[in-house]
């Protein structure tokens, strides 16, 4: 039985290993009460590295996110959205422009920044030729009316 000394680690020191030399089993019997800590600090030391990892490669996981903006609305009621809503996710969805839409009173459509534009255009033709009851929104969150979209601009 060992005495167990309240300034000392209770754990029994390691048996010696007769395989091994005097000075190795002296060097065993000093790394193994230390070896915990080195292990809490290989620990500590993987998770700085996981974490480091995480937030280094954040900023290229953001740029494939989209960035939603407002492209177009219409009134929050049944018929307007079976109707309405309807058409506008499907002309979206034929010319692969993928589309959001929030809801409160009103239904505003997002899309993508990057595909704002076409939304738009695709959006005031069918207002023009399917006299779809919807409302366009410009960059600046502004109702625009189709004829601005779609007529070309001529530079001053």
């Amino acid at each position: 039985m060992h005495a167990i000394s309240p300034t000392l680690d209770p754990s029994p020191s390691p048996a010696p290993n007769p395989k091994l030399s005097p000075k190795k089993q002296s060097l065993r019997s000093v790394l193994l009460p230390i070896t915990p800590p080195i292990m809490n600090t290989l620990l500590r030391f993987a998770l700085f590295a996981s974490a480091f990892s995480l937030f280094a490669l954040a900023p290229a996981s953001r740029a494939t996110e989209p960035n939603w903006v407002p492209t177009a609305s219409w009134p929050n009621n049944p018929e307007a959205n079976e109707k309405q809503g309807t058409r506008a996710f499907t002309i979206l969805r034929q010319h692969n422009i993928q589309s959001v839409a929030v809801a409160t009173a009103g239904v505003t459509l997002n899309v993508d920044q990057t595909q704002a534009t076409e939304a738009r255009k695709l959006l005031a033709k069918a207002i023009v030729a399917e006299n779809l009851q919807i409302d366009l929104i410009d960059a600046q969150g502004k109702l625009i009316a189709p004829a601005e979209i779609l007529t070309p601009r001529t530079p001053k």
